[in-house]
């Protein structure tokens, strides 16, 4: 049963799944702000700048749209196939990571129908045409970067660093690829927000903080607090700040537009359940870490 559980739920996230919405996030919310602050934080001019994607993703957006900014820009992931290589390719890492064999061949089906349809939209929203094999994306093993020392000048990810095992070594490469000077940029979602455990909206609307209280479990993600990763890259960078982001990128105390998530599903109740957690933790859904590596 919870195999046809999992295939059910893979086949409704599929169907829900807006191609035009994702653009439009990954467009306005993730490029264009980062783009704003990468803008100003670079060692070095834009145009002449090599910037590294960390976990670029599948569809690998910002390597898109940077792509055409930048000096070099290069993605990064652990996974073994990206949109680009095909259906095929698609399955077969699909299958490697324990998809089930039907359920893997429709996702790969509707990844290249919908992820088609992202991209027409991403193009109309950037002006600039997709050209995935202008693209350098490379897969690696999590830890070990296939590139020379001091080699970015930005190494920048999205919703990322909630997956790594093991943060102080993850830091480490990211040192050892940066440049003196160079800037690292991480956004990451925070496990201990509502939605935290990564799971479908509706259980954690239907069962608010259930990682936390012992409703439902997670996994592939960490249980890092701020504190524990501004630990990890302070012993190797100097920390500028370290933002809380709400689902639209937008900074605590510098966008007006800034919201909480939750606020209304912490009741007093639950308040008291949770009351080992601070209420910020609980109610910011990410947090964006800035550093600065010395000359």
């Amino acid at each position: 049963m919870s195999g046809l559980f999992s295939m059910a739920r893979g086949i409704f996230e599929l169907v829900t799944f807006d191609p035009i919405a994702r653009a439009e996030h990954d467009y306005h919310h993730v490029f264009r702000k980062s783009l704003a602050d990468i803008v100003e934080l670079s060692p070095r001019p834009l145009e002449q700048a090599h910037i590294l994607i960390l976990g670029c993703g599948y569809t690998y957006p910002e390597v898109v749209l940077y792509t055409p900014l930048a000096r070099f820009v290069a993605g990064l992931d652990v996974m073994g196939a990206f949109y680009r290589d095909g259906i095929w390719a698609t399955f077969r890492d699909l299958r490697r990571r324990g998809g089930h064999p039907a359920l893997s061949f429709v996702k790969a089906l509707a990844y290249r129908y919908k992820f088609g349809r992202y991209y027409t939209h991403l193009e109309h929203l950037s002006g600039t045409p997709v050209n995935h094999e202008a693209y350098t994306l490379l897969t690696y093993d999590g830890y070990h970067m296939p590139f020379p020392d001091a080699h970015f000048d930005v190494v920048m990810s999205n919703a990322v660093l909630e997956h790594v095992t093991n943060m102080g070594r993850l830091v480490e490469e990211i040192v050892r690829v940066t440049r003196p000077n160079g800037i690292s940029y991480h956004l990451w979602h925070n496990y201990y927000s509502l939605s935290g455990g990564h799971v479908a909206t509706e259980v954690y609307t239907r069962y608010p903080w259930g990682h936390l209280r012992g409703l439902y479990e997670t996994r592939g993600v960490n249980r890092l607090r701020p504190e524990d990763i501004v630990d990890a890259f302070a012993r190797h960078f100097d920390v500028i700040a370290v933002h809380p982001v709400d689902a639209k990128h937008a900074k605590k105390g510098i966008d007006a537009d800034f919201a909480y998530e939750g606020e209304d599903l912490l009741t007093p109740q639950l308040r008291e359940e949770l009351a080992v957690y601070p209420e910020d933790l609980l109610l910011t859904r990410a947090y964006l870490i800035v550093a600065r590596k010395g000359a």
